[in-house]
């Protein structure tokens, strides 16, 4: 199963989703949603 997180690195609940599923064994795909996107770019993982 993928996991994709849209993370808030300013985000105390965000950064703590985070360390749980990786304390799971898990590597998400980390989309940090606040950041500005480079052209081009898109959401999609």
């Amino acid at each position: 199963m993928d996991v994709i997180i849209y993370h808030n690195p300013d985000c105390g609940i965000s950064r703590n989703t985070l360390e749980m599923i990786r304390n799971a064994g898990i590597e998400p795909t980390v989309l940090e949603y606040l950041r500005p996107r480079q052209a081009g770019s898109s959401w999609s993982a």
